[in-house]
């Protein structure tokens, strides 16, 4: 079982690849693939690329403008996955990986890893999850 996790399917190209990678891995039938995405695939925008993704995808959206860490710690939880793939901030993996641990999980990044963290303060944790939990 695999879930991606994106932030929406507008019109970009990491959202390109999302559904890209989607379609692809479902392919195979031995892998259950689960589309998750944090905004509300109502408003046109988020919804781009929804029309192209294959039938055998299963699409998941929390509907939120924000991401809700509970919201989506639960949804992760009733999936019950084996893989996580996130194309989106690290931050939407920390509550995951540390509760759900059977999991594995990665996380693409479009930059080097030192460079996608803002905030100095931030930069320790990130540091600890890469090394522990998520793969980069």
């Amino acid at each position: 079982k695999i879930l991606q996790i994106a932030y929406s399917l507008s019109s970009g190209g990491g959202e390109r690849f999302v559904v890209d990678l989607c379609n692809r891995l479902a392919e195979n039938t031995k892998n259950k693939v689960t589309l998750l995405i944090t905004n509300d695939e109502r408003i046109p925008k988020n919804a781009h690329y929804l029309g192209e993704l294959s039938t055998n995808v299963r699409f998941i959206s929390l509907r939120c403008h924000s991401f809700k860490p509970l919201e989506g710690l639960q949804k992760i939880k009733e999936e019950k996955p084996d893989i996580v793939h996130a194309n989106c901030n690290l931050l939407l993996l920390c509550l995951p990986s540390l509760f759900l641990r059977k999991a594995k999980y990665f996380q693409t990044l479009h930059n080097v890893a030192q460079a996608c963290v803002q905030k100095q303060w931030l930069k320790g944790i990130y540091h600890w999850f890469y090394n522990h939990r998520i793969q980069p």
